[in-house]
């Protein structure tokens, strides 16, 4: 639904759906980690969305936190 609001050019609204995608899929992740790749593909459409309209700062944070996320969930699984 973000990306949606996004192609509509609705930046404010495709900004809250992913933080509440976000914040729904965090919550799901620490009961089943089955959640993980849906949790890094939110935060890589908010540093896609971020990088749309300029504000590269918090898009670089979103992209960090996609691979510190994938960073910690390899290093789990492999142990």
């Amino acid at each position: 639904m973000g990306t949606l609001y996004e192609k509509m050019g609705k930046y404010e609204k495709a900004e809250m759906l992913y933080k509440k995608a976000l914040d729904i899929r965090l919550a799901l992740n620490k009961k089943n980690c089955k959640y993980s790749i849906l949790i890094v593909s939110v935060y890589n459409n908010l540093g896609i969305l971020y990088s749309r309209i300029e504000q590269y700062e918090k898009a670089k944070e979103n992209y960090d936190n996609a691979l510190k996320f994938i960073k910690k969930n390899i290093n789990e699984n492999s142990s």
